[in-house]
Formats: structure tokens, sequence, C-alpha cells
């Protein structure tokens, strides 16, 4: 197992970050380091650890079209990171996830919030 794995089932979020940076590092377009880095990004959540995670997310989806967790990490970053533009795309990538799952109910509800999201704050 690799040791960024192991430390994202130990839940520890830097290191797993750390250790995936160093993976893109060597190997940049490897769609699973890249989304291991964007996950702990996201568990990270602060404002440049959400924007790493949606470059790596859009990164990887450009690689892997159909990957569903790609769409699916870049339009939660896109959407927490709560700009105009941001949350535009995150309901795109959204729609786009929901393609690859239509019936993922988890999915649907995020869609969902970032659809009202855009409607309360930013239409």
């Amino acid at each position: 197992m690799h040791r960024h794995t192991q430390a994202f089932r130990d839940k520890h979020w830097q290191l797993c970050y750390d250790l995936a940076s160093e993976a893109i590092r060597l190997n940049p377009s490897k769609v699973a380091y890249l989304g291991n880095r964007a996950a702990s990004a996201l568990k990270l959540g602060q404002k440049r650890h959400l924007r790493q995670a949606a470059e790596d997310s859009v990164t990887a989806y450009e690689l892997d079209p159909d990957h569903f967790k790609s769409w699916h990490r870049a339009a939660q970053a896109h959407l927490a990171l709560n700009e105009r533009a941001t949350v535009k795309l995150s309901l795109k990538e959204y729609e786009r996830a929901l393609e690859l799952q239509p019936d993922n109910k988890k999915l649907k509800e995020e869609y969902k919030d970032a659809a009202l999201t855009w409607e309360a704050d930013f239409e």
C-alpha cells in the first residue's frame, strides 16, 4: 500500500497532502495521485487547499473525462470557494458528475445545495 493511502485511512490529511504532492511531482499525469491530493486538500479546507483541490480535480478530469470522483471533487472545491465564477463552474461539474452517476442521491443533494447557493448569493 502506498504511504499516502495509509495516511488517508488514518485521517492524517496534511501528511497525505504532502505525500501526494511528492507523488505528483514524480508522475504529474496520474489521476489517482491528483485525486488523493484533492481529497486531502478538501479535508484540510483552507482557501489555498480548496484552490489546489479544484486545480488537481480539473487536471484529473481533463486527463480522464469519465472519472466521476474528479468531477465530484472539482464541484465540491469550486462550491466551497464560494466565488461567483467558482460556484457557476461547480454547477456544470455537478451536472457532468450526474451524467456519470445519475442515481447518486448524495450527489443530487449537493447539486441542489449548489443551485440554491447560486440563486441566493450570485444570481
